[in-house]
């Protein structure tokens, strides 16, 4: 993964607000800032979480939640760009207009032409007028039950006519064509909690979203593979296969975005491993593929920490000031090659070689033994240390310093939901 998009922010996608605040948490420890799309004139109704995380500065002294206020002159282009062309092949083939019409959209989605509207406030007018010309686009008789909310509080009072239904391909190829031009205006990734459209909108290529269209399906063929939207699936299986996030405030997350060299070497660690599994068609295999790497990451970081806690329970546990015989014994035997972590082993095999063959002179030189044996173990451990805080996977090491907990080793599971499913060790 190439440096120059290493400093790059998440948009969010499709939504305005925030469905889940444990994935947010979760992106947020991924990427500096999270952006998502929001027209001038639109007043959010964020929970108090959300609230925090906009006031709250990451690592660019810009707030951790970012607005991307629509319509720009990019995304303009870009949605105009595709009402033109679906305008052209409606010319050439009437029966687009059947097959993405509120009539089939009632048959293909149970029976209401609601299933997918979008904020008119987001498109240019003329676009939507464009649209409902061809019959392409209508009012909205009823507003899914998560718009009504917003669409009925003091903080978003609008009106039915301010929203605008298409069929659910249609909805989505417009929505992924502003995620892409979003995307592209700030040099962003596109992330979703809605796994089910991030295919289309990760993909960020207009031809593509288009083609996608016409061949009326929601998802991309698997050979259009997107490593970098795979990395960041394989950083959430990490972080929520091994941590629990959700004592994490807005501070701690802006402090976490502050160490910008740690979380580079750990994505481009991620980014490594992503290019080790082979392309495949089968998205369950490819996810399962995903959830054994971030095992093996986890694993790989849990026994390296294991290593630093047994070699400090030997060391620093057995008295360094008794001089006794079994002490001074014991001591040696901790410190012999063989006995320390392998890491400790090899950094001490050429020092400490021909340990293992001193036996009474080891306890007739107790005192000075011991001195020697302190020198020798105190800098194995800074060394131990300094590994940790100098690897690939260190901000692992930094997240669970900050204050979140570790949770007990099993395999990665699902995150769409933001549930884990294990407990926190006490």
């Amino acid at each position: 993964m190439a440096r120059n998009i290493m400093d790059n922010d998440a948009l969010y996608y499709p939504y305005i607000h925030f469905r889940d605040e444990a994935w947010l948490k979760t992106t947020l420890l991924y990427f500096p800032h999270v952006a998502r799309m929001v027209p001038s004139q639109y007043r959010t109704n964020d929970s108090e979480f959300v609230e925090s995380l906009k006031n709250e500065m990451g690592a660019r002294q810009e707030p951790l939640v970012i607005p991307y206020h629509l319509p720009t002159s990019n995304t303009d282009a870009h949605v105009e760009r595709l009402a033109s062309r679906l305008s052209d092949e409606v010319g050439g083939h009437r029966d687009l207009t059947k097959r993405l019409s509120r009539k089939m959209a009632q048959q293909e989605y149970g029976g209401t032409d609601s299933h997918f509207i979008i904020f008119r406030g987001k498109v240019p007018w003329r676009v939507w007028q464009q649209l409902e010309e061809l019959g392409l686009a209508w009012a909205p008789s009823i507003l899914p039950e998560l718009s009504r909310r917003f669409w009925e509080s003091s903080a978003a009072p609008f009106h039915r006519d301010d929203w605008i239904a298409l069929h659910p391909l249609l909805g989505e190829a417009f929505m992924a064509t502003l995620a892409t031009a979003a995307a592209e205006d700030r040099g962003m990734e596109v992330v979703t909690d809605a796994s089910q459209v991030h295919a289309l909108a990760a993909c960020r290529d207009e031809e593509t979203i288009f083609r996608t269209l016409l061949a009326q399906t929601s998802l991309l063929e698997p050979a259009a593979r997107n490593d970098r939207a795979l990395t960041v699936r394989l950083a959430h299986l990490v972080i929520v296969g091994g941590f629990d996030v959700s004592t994490l405030t807005a501070k701690d997350l802006a402090k976490m975005s502050t160490n910008r060299e740690a979380l580079f070497d750990f994505r481009e660690a991620l980014g490594a491993r992503v290019a080790e599994i082979p392309t495949m068609k089968s998205e369950k295999q490819k996810e399962a593929h995903l959830k054994a790497a971030a095992e093996e990451i986890l694993d790989n970081w849990h026994k390296r920490r294991a290593n630093m806690s047994r070699f400090a329970k030997r060391f620093f546990g057995l008295g360094l000031l008794d001089k006794s015989e079994k002490a001074m014994v014991d001591l040696a035997k901790a410190m012999v090659p063989g006995s320390l972590t392998t890491a400790g082993a090899a950094a001490s095999a050429p020092v400490l070689g021909k340990m293992a063959l001193l036996s009474s002179t080891i306890v007739a030189a107790a005192p000075g033994l011991a001195v020697a044996l302190a020198i020798y173990g105190a800098k194995t451990w800074q060394g131990l240390k300094s590994e940790e805080m100098s690897g690939p996977l260190r901000y692992l090491s930094l997240l669970k310093k900050q204050g979140a907990a570790l949770l007990v080793a099993a395999p990665p599971i699902s995150i769409e939901k933001g549930v884990t499913g294990r407990r926190a060790k006490s």
